[in-house]
């Protein structure tokens, strides 16, 4: 299932998945202390959900400092126009046999 949703308003249980996110740059939209809390809310969020992988395209090279569930698993530099951005990945655990779906 694919859903398009607001990250406050945002509840995980399930035990796996996938986060794809972009959030505002900091650069023309956004401004460091609405990316700060962005980036604490994904931490909370998502730091005891080891089966969830998260993507997260930014150009805020402090993103790795604040969601400290792990060290990027790959990252990869882009360009939006002029811009440089990060493609942070973070893989999840994968789910047993039994939990697919």
């Amino acid at each position: 299932m694919f859903e398009q949703k607001d990250l406050k308003g945002l509840w995980i249980s399930q035990t796996h998945g996938i986060l794809i996110s972009n959030p505002p740059y900091g650069v023309k939209m956004g401004n460091l202390k609405e990316l700060t809390g962005i980036y604490v809310l994904l931490h909370h969020m998502f730091k005891n959900k080891k089966g969830w992988s998260l993507y997260i395209l930014t150009a805020d090279d402090r993103f790795p400092d604040f969601f400290k569930r792990a060290r990027p698993d790959k990252v990869r530099k882009l360009f939006n126009g002029a811009i440089e951005v990060n493609y942070y990945q973070y893989y999840g655990d994968r789910p047993k046999a039994a939990d697919r779906f």
